[in-house]
This record gives structure tokens, C-alpha cells and sequence, in this order.
């Protein structure tokens, strides 16, 4: 009985064994079972089918979209978030911005600071790395407006120098001046006065339907007050949107601002010749015609006006702002390549009568550069052509110089009968691209400025301090 019984518990023992375990199972099955799961997802999917591999790998393309997707949405959120409580909590406080400031001076050389800036623009519109640049470079808030992209025509993909230089040095404190205060200047309505022989008159040629030609306008007649009056020289272009927007019609507010076609002078698709056009009309003899006061104050889309004129200016034949080089007290020919004691004429004041004396004569658009010494080159160059230079004249030879600049041009003829202002008077007039040498800018205190943030000679700081004035002026005023 106990053999039997041993040898059931043999049997049994050995029935056991053959039993499949967990661990038999593993080795009996086939190796690939053991490789590594990315190892086996690849086996695997070299016995599927081409049409289900391709599945396979489609799915797991949009399983990685869909991440990348969460993550776009994720990083834009935050970024938004965090502007939406910047800019809540700094409206309407001092001016600049404490992350203007700060991005100022984070990058305190020119060519670093250009660089900052093209990359906030480029990125701009390019998830997660908007958010980068944005919380690395310290943006400024202004490049991630809307505004900012329609005021400044800035292109949706902009990636080339010549695009982003326009938006470099230190345009982006000019841009959070202009959509901080853009609101309260284009709400008010402006009614200046009509003009008189001995009057004084703000003018601006515009053919364009600029974005901040309307702000531009208000911004300057808003601080010279009601003593000025004002003419437009506007293109077929523009001219009924101006005049719906400053109601320029019989008792409207703005029925005594004067508009002139510039198809009068033949000239009303002046936009396709760029600006050499305009600088020609600008110191025509016809286009004076057209002007009425005596006293004129000419200005561009791209100037501030920080206070009113002084009225012992206007005697002069014309006042601007200095060219770099050419700063006074250290003007002379070997630094100065344009007309020392001459001035850029994007901000200036103007005597009709004295511009008469010195004004390219003849027909328009025809004469436009003047009366050409060569009758057979005047017929063969249309006066659109870029290679087009002011005609020489009694006054002065630009055979040599082949000057095409209306402020050159006035300033050496002027120069010449002795109209220049004292050189002291230009920078206390207005700032354009040079600050004044051996003075405090703020000493200066310039009534306008044409420009001055696209210049590489004046740092930043200095422009923050002359915007502060006529932002609180804005704020605190309207």
C-alpha cells in the first residue's frame, strides 16, 4: 500500500510538472513577445498590410498633433492672460509703460535693440514662440495689439530688413504714444478758423488714405490751437473719406478747412512716384498759389507737435529741424554733407512770400523739377522718373549735386540771400534726427518733433522724456 501510494505521489508530482507555469509559458512563447514595446510596435507593423501600416502611422501623426495642438493653446492663453492684466493695469497711468521701460533698458545698445525688436515682430503671430519672445525679450506690449499691424501698415509676414527696419530703433514708444492716446484725438472734432492774406495756415500733401492721417492732423491742430487755420492738398484717393471725417461741407464743423485736389496740378496719382514727387511739388511756385496766408506751418503724417509755435519765429523764411552733422555749433563742410544753418523741411515753418522768391517755376506737372536747360532731356524723362533733380537755376547749379530734396534745395537758396534763421532757433523749434550738441534736450525742449524715433543718434530715454509732456497733455486735457 505505501509503494502504491509513493508511487501516486510520483505520478501526481510529475503531472505537476508538466503543468504549464507562468514562467514556461513566457520562455515557450515566441522571442519577439520580450522585445522592448516601440521594438514590437515596429515588428508588428511590418506584417501589417501597406494600406494598415499607412493607418497606423497616420494615427500616431495626429495623436502628436493633437499635443502639439494643446500646447499652441496653452502658451497662447498665457500669454494673453498675462497682457490682458498688463494692460488693464497700466491704462491710463504715467507715461511709458513699465515694460517699455523695461525693454529699454534690457537692451541699451542700438544694434541689440533692433535686433529685440525685429525678433518680437517676426514672432509675433507664431505660436510658442511668440510666448518665448515675449517672456525672454520683454516685448513690449504694442507689438501684440491689432492696432499696432493696422496704424503702422505693418504686413502680416515680415521677415525681411527691408520691411522691419521701419519698426526698429525706437518706433515702438512712438507706437504706444499713438494707440494710447489714438481714442481720445480722432473722438474730438476740430473747427480752425478761415484763412486770412496775413493769417497763419497749417498745411500737409497727402495723397494717400494713411491710417494716422487723421490722427496726425487733429494731434497738430488740436495743440496750435484756434489761430490756425488749415489746407489739405488731397488725391481723388482720400479726399471724400477726409472730408467725411472732418465734416468739410456747408455748416459742418469743418466747413472752413480748405482742401485743394492735387489734380489741379496734374499730379493726383502722385502715389505712384513715391515721395520725390512730393518734395518737388513742395517748393513749386504753382503750389504756392494755392496757399493764401503768409505765415505756413508745414508738416507730414509722421510728426508730434508738442506745444504751439513761438510767434517770433514766423519772421523767418523757414525754420526746420537739423540735419546729423550738421548740429550748430560744430557745422562746417568737412562733417556737414548737406547746408549748414539749413534744416529738414518734414516740420517746418514757412513765409510764402520769401518760398516765392526761391520756387522752381513753369507749368504743371510738366515743369515740376523746373525749367530744364536741355529741352530734348526734359521731353524724354517723364517727371515721375526717379532720375529726375531740381533744374539748375540763377540761384544755384545742381549740375554737380543732382539734388532731388526740397529742403536741401530751399536751404541753399535761402542760405544764398541770407534768409537762414540764427542756428540757435532750429532746435528749439523741433527734433528730427540729431540732438542738440553742448545741450540737455531737456533744456531744449523742442515744440516738435518729425521722426525722431527712426533715427539710431537719439537714445530712447531721451524720447520718453520728450513724449511724457503732450501724453499727460492728452490724458489730462480731452
Amino acid at each position: 500500500m505505501r509503494t502504491e501510494r509513493a508511487y501516486e505521489g510520483v505520478k501526481l508530482f510529475a503531472r505537476a510538472e508538466e503543468r504549464p507555469t507562468k514562467a514556461s509559458r513566457e520562455r515557450a512563447q515566441p522571442r519577439m513577445r520580450r522585445l522592448p514595446p516601440r521594438k514590437l510596435t515596429g515588428l508588428k507593423r511590418m506584417h501589417l498590410l501597406p494600406s494598415k501600416r499607412r493607418y497606423v502611422r497616420l494615427s500616431a501623426y495626429f495623436r502628436r498633433f493633437m499635443r502639439f495642438l494643446v500646447l499652441i493653446q496653452l502658451c497662447n492663453v498665457l500669454k494673453l492672460c498675462t497682457l490682458g492684466k498688463a494692460v488693464e493695469s497700466q491704462e491710463g497711468q504715467e507715461w511709458p509703460r513699465q515694460r517699455t521701460v523695461r525693454f529699454t533698458e534690457k537692451w541699451t545698445g542700438h544694434k541689440s535693440r533692433n535686433v529685440a525688436s525685429y525678433l518680437c515682430l517676426i514672432t509675433r503671430q507664431v505660436p510658442i514662440l511668440s510666448a518665448i519672445a515675449y517672456y525672454l525679450l520683454v516685448c513690449p506690449d504694442v507689438f501684440y495689439d491689432s492696432w499696432h499691424d493696422e496704424l503702422f501698415e505693418v504686413p502680416k509676414h515680415c521677415i525681411y530688413h527691408g520691411c522691419l527696419k521701419r519698426f526698429g530703433r525706437s518706433h515702438y514708444l512712438y507706437a504706444e504714444f499713438v494707440m494710447r492716446t489714438y481714442s481720445t484725438i480722432t473722438s474730438q472734432n476740430i473747427q480752425p478758423p478761415a484763412a486770412s492774406k496775413l493769417g497763419k495756415v497749417a498745411v500737409i500733401i497727402e495723397p494717400r488714405r494713411h491710417p494716422l492721417l487723421e490722427y496726425t492732423i487733429k494731434q497738430v491742430m488740436l495743440t496750435l490751437g484756434t489761430e490756425w487755420s488749415l489746407q489739405l492738398f488731397l488725391s481723388s484717393e482720400n479726399e471724400e473719406w477726409i472730408r467725411e471725417r472732418f465734416q468739410i461741407f456747408e455748416r459742418g464743423v469743418g466747413k472752413d478747412i480748405m482742401v485743394t485736389p492735387l489734380s489741379e496740378f496734374g499730379l493726383d496719382d502722385m502715389t505712384r512716384y513715391g515721395n520725390r514727387v512730393q518734395s518737388a511739388l513742395s517748393v513749386h511756385e504753382k503750389l504756392y498759389d494755392k496757399i493764401t496766408s503768409e505765415h505756413i506751418l508745414w508738416f507730414q503724417a509722421d510728426v508730434l507737435l508738442r506745444a504751439r509755435p513761438s510767434s517770433e519765429w514766423l519772421k523767418y523764411a523757414y525754420v526746420g529741424s537739423e540735419w546729423y552733422g550738421c548740429e550748430y555749433p560744430k557745422c562746417s563742410a568737412a562733417r556737414c554733407n548737406k547746408v549748414c544753418g539749413g534744416s529738414n523741411s518734414g516740420l517746418s515753418l514757412r513765409r510764402r512770400s520769401k518760398i516765392l522768391m526761391v520756387a522752381t517755376r513753369g507749368t504743371l506737372p510738366d515743369d515740376l523739377w523746373g525749367y530744364a536747360t536741355n529741352s530734348s532731356s526734359k521731353k524724354s524723362m517723364h517727371f515721375g522718373d526717379p532720375r529726375r533733380v531740381f533744374a539748375s537755376d540763377t540761384l544755384r547749379d545742381n549740375s554737380v549735386t543732382r539734388w532731388f530734396q526740397d529742403d536741401l534745395q530751399l536751404s541753399s537758396k535761402l542760405q544764398k540771400l541770407g534768409f537762414l534763421p540764427p542756428p540757435h532757433i532750429l532746435r528749439q523749434f523741433a527734433i528730427s534726427e540729431a540732438l542738440p550738441k553742448e545741450e540737455s534736450v531737456l533744456i531744449v525742449n523742442p515744440t516738435g518733433m518729425h521722426k525722431t524715433w527712426a533715427t539710431p543718434w537719439i537714445h530712447p530715454r531721451f524720447i520718453m522724456g520728450l513724449l511724457r509732456e503732450p501724453f499727460e497733455h492728452v490724458m489730462t486735457t480731452f
